[in-house]
């Protein structure tokens, strides 16, 4: 619990909830790319649980449009539109324009290279559940009024 419990108020809220899957599974996608690299296969995760089975799908759909161009890696401009479109819809419309595209890869990438890796891919899909969390806790307080 002491791990989980960021601000030691002895419980878990969504946002060290969140902090706690994006370590998770970028340590999942770690042993994913020592397979890949060291033995060249993909390794098969035994997912069980609704959670489990959303940490794979963000991995694989990751590498589903990473794979698409140069660096099989980290995720272009043109993947991560790709991804955005296809797989976060909701979103997609929300971002009229390739300059949209750009300062999202922008805000995202720490190294100024062009490229998402999947730690900074992992960080955005953390800030857009937290943004999710938080539209939904204010329709919450709506209902109630």
């Amino acid at each position: 619990m002491a791990v989980l419990d960021l601000d030691g108020d002895g419980e878990v809220d969504f946002m060290e909830f969140i902090e706690f899957v994006t370590d998770i599974t970028t340590e999942l996608q770690d042993m994913y790319i020592h397979n890949v690299r060291k033995y060249k296969r993909i390794p098969q995760f035994g997912a069980q649980t609704r959670l489990e089975k959303a940490i794979v799908a963000l991995i694989k759909i990751f590498y589903k449009y990473a794979s698409k161009g140069g660096d099989p890696f980290s995720l272009e401009t043109k993947e991560l539109r790709q991804l955005l479109r296809k797989e976060m819809p909701t979103l997609h419309p929300c971002l009229n324009g390739d300059n949209q595209y750009k300062e999202i890869l922008q805000n995202m990438e720490s190294k100024s290279r062009g490229q998402v890796d999947f730690k900074e891919f992992m960080s955005f899909v953390a800030n857009f559940a937290v943004a999710v969390e938080f539209s939904f806790l204010n329709d919450v307080e709506m209902d109630d009024e």
